[in-house]
């Protein structure tokens, strides 16, 4: 039986499917590694600045990569930037294999930065361009519902074949075999969309303003498309806060390898299924009501989760953390999308996402210096919840209802 792969449905599914698989290759650098930094990559044990220097590459390198294929997609198309960006990610196996100090985590970081800007992006913008401008929100939750259930698997299944293969073998298996199955699939089964989306709301190829003029506007002289950017940089501090924090402070307490997985993909799974409702939502009520509403129930959850060194506190806390970011996280895109043109769209995007991403940068920074400064992690979870609620309150007063 012959498969339309030109239908929208079809499409549609191939790019949930590429932003899933996007997912699961971030996954793996998001337990293990930080757990194992000291044993196996030779990290010294209270280097924090050192520890998080791969997650500050990543989001420096993500986000001129959002920058930059965003820009291209609109000469270049949607699926040829997809494709290149998977190439750059074939190198990480053998780098994982092979790392025998910490600079190799840091480089192969660098091309995972690469290759998630590129193939995070490209997934998103391809689906806007398939959909009527009503049903951004409900594209965007699926997309961030599929990469961040993704990133919650990745991180779950990764400990598991590193207990049962080894850690290089382990990570060598779970990312040959992400990478090159979501490669094939982009290059045989995805279409070109971007005809389709500038065709389908009466657009042409032409964009009235350059890239630095988009940058200016969508970055300080429009007054919410500017919050929404500083909002989105913010809210990182949270996924740096789980990514580097919370599986070295577990550690540290007792947590199995296992159970540190189990936390933190509780974060990335009640993220990534929140992110389903919350898009819908996002395409019916106020957006500043469910962007508020996360950053709050985050920075409390920040605040709180220290109380207890019990598995189900954490998990529970956990879980509140995923729901804010569920709530936030599509709905910051959607305001950006919604209100852009179809030429400009993949460009502002790409304003967004830069700032969004390099909230990795900035995290890192502040979480580690804070910790460095006062002597423990603890100081990185008081950081995290100041800026999340203060960012609420600027929201609160620059965006319209």
């Amino acid at each position: 039986m012959k498969i339309h792969t030109d239908s929208r449905r079809f499409q549609l599914v191939q790019f949930v499917l590429q932003v899933f698989f996007t997912g699961m290759t971030l996954g793996l650098f998001r337990t293990v590694i930080p757990v194992l930094s000291e044993v196996e990559f030779n990290v010294p044990r209270d280097s924090y600045l050192l520890l998080a220097s791969f997650v500050l590459a990543f989001g420096v390198v993500k986000s001129f990569a959002n920058l930059w294929a965003s820009g291209l997609s609109n000469r270049h198309g949607r699926k040829n930037i997809l494709v290149i960006g998977w190439l750059f990610a074939a190198p990480i196996p053998p780098m994982l294999v092979y790392a025998d100090n910490w600079g190799w985590i840091v480089a192969a970081t660098v091309l995972l930065g690469v290759q998630q800007g590129c193939c995070w992006s490209m997934s998103q913008i391809a689906k806007l361009d398939l959909v009527r401008r009503g049903r951004h929100g409900t594209v965007i939750g699926w997309n961030e519902f599929a990469g961040y259930f993704g990133v919650a698997l990745g991180g779950y299944l990764t400990p598991q074949l590193v207990l049962a293969l080894g850690t290089r073998t382990g990570l060598l298996v779970f990312s040959a075999a992400m990478i090159g199955v979501a490669l094939l699939f982009a290059a045989l089964l995805c279409i070109e969309t971007l005809s389709i989306g500038l065709r389908a709301e009466g657009g042409d190829g032409a964009a009235p303003e350059s890239g630095g003029g988009t940058f200016w506007r969508v970055s300080f002289s429009d007054r919410v498309s500017s919050v929404i950017c500083l909002a989105g940089l913010v809210e990182k501090f949270v996924d740096v806060l789980v990514w580097v924090v919370f599986p070295v402070y577990l550690h540290r307490r007792g947590f199995s390898l296992p159970a540190i997985g189990l936390v933190t993909g509780a974060y990335a799974v009640t993220w990534g299924v929140v992110q389903l409702p919350s898009g819908l939502l996002a395409d019916r009520v106020s957006l500043k009501l469910l962007i508020n509403s996360g950053m709050v129930l985050c920075g409390a959850a920040s605040l709180t989760i220290l109380a207890f060194d019990h598995p189900a506190w954490w998990f529970g806390n956990a879980v509140v953390m995923g729901a804010g970011m569920g709530l936030l996280y599509p709905t910051l895109s959607t305001v950006i999308s919604r209100f852009s043109t179809p030429a400009l769209r993949a460009p502002a995007m790409g304003v967004y996402r830069f700032w969004r991403d390099f909230g990795y940068a900035v995290g890192s920074a502040a979480l580690g210096g804070a910790a460095v400064l006062y002597g423990g992690l603890a100081a990185a979870f008081a950081v995290t919840a100041a800026a999340m609620l203060a960012t609420a309150v600027l929201l609160h007063w620059r965006c319209p209802s």
